[in-house]
């Protein structure tokens, strides 16, 4: 029987876990995203890290339509910073800065050059595209926060963590007069991280489930008992 002491106990430590979760420790890494928006196919990546005094997640973002690894197709790249306001790591802000370069730098070469190298223009200063603040549902298996989207186009904005290796940001653009809401949905999987579970592969419910060891070994197991309580019984004797 499980005493009330135990059930504070258990409670207390389904509560730490939840507590220990963080989106700056979630969101470290890479990512790959898919969207389609209007009938338009689009591929993403988001590759983030730690600052050197771990207060901030700063990366690249960028679209492709080859091959990830070919860099030739990589479009509408994106400096990434994200930013915690709380101790948890739990709220903060995302945001983003147009990734430029310099032509004449790249075409530069001091062998031939009779000039100075061009002075590099500085990189623009991220600016925040939408607020967060994760709160945990289902006793922590999902994580939520829905704030404004902050871009030119307006609208709410979802950010859904489900386990470990996969969130949804769904974006609902501001409708014009008479038109409606324009929603945006990406879907993200940690880079090398397993699939999740689909109907296209079956679901868990038309699968045979694994059987315990103790269900597998049952009725050998009370065998077992009965038979070292009846050589038991017989020494007694």
């Amino acid at each position: 029987m499980i005493t009330g002491v135990r059930w504070a106990t258990l409670i207390g430590c389904a509560s730490g876990q939840a507590a220990a979760w963080s989106f700056a420790s979630f969101l470290e890494g890479e990512w790959d995203l898919q969207r389609v928006r209007a009938g338009v196919f689009t591929q993403a990546q988001y590759a983030l890290r730690w600052s050197d005094d771990r207060t901030v997640l700063a990366g690249d973002y960028f679209e492709y339509t080859g091959r990830v690894e070919d860099e030739a197709s990589h479009t509408n790249r994106m400096h990434v910073r994200v930013t915690f306001s709380d101790e948890e790591q739990l709220a903060g802000s995302f945001e983003l800065a147009k990734a430029t370069s310099d032509a004449n730098a790249e075409d530069w070469d001091d062998d031939f050059a009779d000039t100075e190298p061009p002075t590099p223009k500085p990189a623009p200063e991220p600016k925040p595209v939408f607020q967060f603040d994760f709160t945990p549902r289902n006793n922590g298996a999902f994580w939520l926060s829905e704030s404004r989207w902050l871009g030119s186009s307006g609208g709410k904005l979802q950010f859904v963590v489900m386990g470990r290796d996969a969130f949804v940001i769904s974006q609902f653009s501001s409708a014009s007069s008479g038109t409606e809401p324009l929603v945006s949905t990406w879907t993200a999987l940690r880079r090398g991280a397993d699939a999740l579970p689909s109907t296209a592969s079956g679901s868990s419910a038309d699968k045979p489930k694994k059987k315990s060891l103790l269900s597998r070994f049952f009725y050998s197991l009370i065998f077992l008992i009965a038979v070292t309580g009846w050589r038991v019984y017989k020494q007694k004797r």
